[in-house]
């Protein structure tokens, strides 16, 4: 505790260490963003911490029948973990209609190389069901 209490005392050494993960997380928030874009995956900008809402609505009519089943076959099939948001509480909420699937995907804490394959993986995962589906029914 005496190490914390110091780096609180010492605001130079403060600044740096938060002036550091500042710019972390814009590179990670950087390089999450550019991936969801570069693959049309819709989000808001993140108004709060390390996560952003990204909205998978596209992929509702082709895949499994609820949100919580699109996560577990994402989890399973991809590798991706998301968190499920069942109720959006945010400013750009009224870009992007209510309900249908919206998950969040933290970023903090991982390598931006991941992120965007993370990303990748969650593109192609639902791509792939929407080509299985609309085999199916032809």
């Amino acid at each position: 505790m005496r190490n914390v209490y110091k780096l609180l005392d010492d605001e130079c050494e403060l600044d740096e260490l938060l002036s550091k993960r500042k710019a972390t997380l814009h590179a990670l928030y950087v390089a999450t963003t550019s991936a969801l874009d570069e693959y049309g995956i819709l989000h808001p900008p993140a108004e709060v911490g390390p996560s952003l809402l990204i909205n998978l609505n596209e992929w509702e009519s082709h895949g499994p029948k609820t949100a919580e089943s699109l996560w577990m076959e994402l989890l399973e099939n991809a590798g991706v973990n998301l968190d499920v948001v069942h109720s959006i509480h945010s400013s750009h909420s009224s870009h992007f209609h209510s309900g249908g699937w919206w998950f969040r995907m933290c970023f903090e804490d991982h390598e931006p190389a991941e992120l965007r394959e993370a990303v990748a993986q969650i593109s192609q995962f639902c791509t792939k069901k929407v080509e299985m589906n609309r085999n199916a029914t032809t």
